[in-house]
């Protein structure tokens, strides 16, 4: 099922993971597992959110299976993803440095960390970039249309 999630291939996981699940029903690491696979599946309204409620309950499993299993770094990253979904980006980001923490190699934290970063620089440098030429023309004539001309 590992390989998988790894994979993006989460409907034939979750069938493995409920199969592994009804073995061992107290296993944190398949709960949180199938979890995270279930989320990733959820089906998203025309904004790309998913069902707030179902999103919280998920994030509540997940930072418990964290407590019932404080070195598993992947755990931390499915949070990240998570948020990052969600369009938190702080949160998500404190998540996978918590993911990183625990495992300095863990690829997923790593990259998204860099990829939630350099798209927040290119933000601010878009949000900070002069103007286009047609944008500069239209500010223009915006100002001269609130000029009134006497006679």
């Amino acid at each position: 099922a590992r390989s998988l999630m790894e994979r993006g291939e989460y409907r034939v996981a979750i069938q493995k993971l409920e199969r592994a699940h009804k073995i061992d029903p107290k296993s944190h690491e398949i709960k949180a597992r199938l979890l995270y696979a279930q989320f990733m599946m959820m089906d998203v309204d025309d904004n790309g959110k998913r069902n707030s409620l179902t999103v919280k309950d998920t994030i509540e499993n997940l930072e418990a299976a964290c407590e019932a299993m404080p070195n598993a770094d992947f755990l931390r990253a499915y949070l990240g993803t998570i948020y990052g979904l969600e369009g938190d980006n702080a949160k998500a980001i404190e998540w996978y440095k918590a993911a990183q923490k625990l495992n300095p190699e863990n690829l997923t934290a790593k990259r998204e960390i860099k990829l939630i970063e350099d798209r927040e620089k290119r933000a601010k440098e878009a949000e900070n970039a002069p103007k286009s030429l047609m944008d500069q023309v239209k500010e223009l004539f915006g100002k001269l249309g609130n000029i009134k001309l006497g006679r």
